[in-house]
């Protein structure tokens, strides 16, 4: 890890031909979508000769094993929103300032080509940090609550040479705020095939996880906090579960609401049926014991997991939430309201009681998750033909 005082220095000299290239988040300690699409990027980058640096507050992925090098700033000091409440003023001002200084010495030392920004207090400091260097800032657009957007566009239209966004329908809320269309693009994300599952692993796990009068598994990867409407899946639960006596829910993440959302399924009467075992490190054991896919989100840009999910040939039941709807309809799944609890418990009914129904949907669902706007090849080379070109180099 590279220490915040003191950047290192990299020889041109010793590294391939390419660009040198600065990857930002806020939080590198969570391995949401973010994180996963970064790294995904970085890898395939430096396959490809060139030089990836990222940027944030470090965690558990502060060792990246690509080839990149890791720069520790305090991006979640600087940001308007933080996991843990909203931060004073002057405090943000001092961490935006001290987090700038770092990164303009490691935009000089490295001679940094492109700065590509995930959030908005990296774009902020960013565009600080490289005042007079001329050096572009792309500026990703994950999604967020809708009270932000206003102020995500203005960074965007600010602080951003280019703004870019996975899904078309979010891209369409920041053009409807003044964001311009020449600088404004949709570019998918690569979601990696999911690794082979060890069918004995998986069938212990569905035999855990039902225990012994369950029959139907569904899964959801969600963070625990309110954009993932965890209350929302834990009162369609309540409602099913005379119908669906032997359903079982699983939600793997973790977040602000651990206790909370434990409290609500006690509450509910469904702590029995629906567990919340923290993060899930084997993501495809878990999916090829489910049977369904649930996401009950308020708000996303593009979801990986509901990727996943089809590669696993699973049908998903999914909230119509900004992107979703570019990957979900009534040919893979079932595309509800946020918070339509009556839609989405008769979706859960549907989908374990119709067979015919169900095979079909799981069908289609691995059919769709192999299609190429999802491969990370054919995504990450149009980010490669894009850096080059902001570089003058296409």
């Amino acid at each position: 890890m590279v220490s915040e005082a003191s950047p290192p220095l990299i020889s041109r000299d010793t590294q391939p031909a390419g660009l040198c290239i600065l990857q930002t988040c806020s939080f590198f300690s969570f391995g949401g979508g973010i994180q996963r699409h970064i790294n995904d990027l970085s890898t395939s980058l430096t396959a490809h000769g060139h030089r990836v640096i990222k940027a944030g507050a470090p965690g558990k992925t502060s060792a990246p094993e690509d080839g990149s090098l890791f720069l520790p700033l305090q991006f979640d000091r600087v940001s308007d929103h933080t996991a843990n409440g909203q931060l004073d003023l002057v405090t943000r001002l001092y961490w935006l300032a001290r987090s700038a200084r770092t990164l303009r010495k490691a935009l000089k030392a490295h001679e940094v080509d492109i700065i590509h920004a995930h959030e908005t207090a990296p774009l902020l400091t960013a565009r600080l940090a490289s005042l007079g260097m001329g050096i572009p800032i792309v500026m990703t657009y994950h999604g967020s609550s809708p009270g932000r957007l206003d102020s995500v566009a203005r960074a965007c239209r600010k602080q951003a040479d280019l703004t870019i966004c996975p899904s078309e329908t979010v891209m369409q809320s920041l053009l409807e705020r003044q964001v311009g269309q020449d600088k404004a693009r949709v570019m998918l994300l690569g979601v990696r095939p999911n690794p082979p599952a060890d069918p004995s692993a998986a069938a212990a796990l569905r035999r855990d996880l039902l225990g012994e009068d369950g029959t139907h598994l569904v899964l959801s990867l969600s963070r625990l906090d309110h954009q993932k409407g965890l209350d929302a899946m834990i009162e369609v639960a309540r409602r099913v579960r005379q119908d669906l006596p032997g359903l079982r829910i699983v939600v793997g993440g973790e977040g602000v609401l651990r206790g909370q959302v434990e409290a609500w399924a006690e509450e509910a009467g469904v702590s029995d049926i629906i567990r919340f075992p923290g993060v899930i490190s084997d993501v495809a054991t878990y999916l090829a014991a489910s049977d369904l896919y649930m996401l009950t989100s308020r708000w996303e840009a593009l979801p990986i997991s509901i990727v996943e999910a089809f590669r696993a040939g699973l049908p998903v039941i999914a909230t119509d939430c900004g992107g979703v709807r570019e990957l979900v309809d009534s040919d893979v799944g079932r595309l509800c309201a946020v918070d339509d609890l009556d839609a989405l418990s008769q979706a859960l009914r549907d989908l374990c009681t119709d067979r015919t129904e169900y095979d079909r949907l799981s069908a289609n669902a691995t059919a769709r998750g192999a299609e190429d706007r999802f491969s990370p090849a054919h995504v990450h080379s149009g980010f490669e033909k894009l850096y080059r070109q902001l570089a003058g180099q296409g």
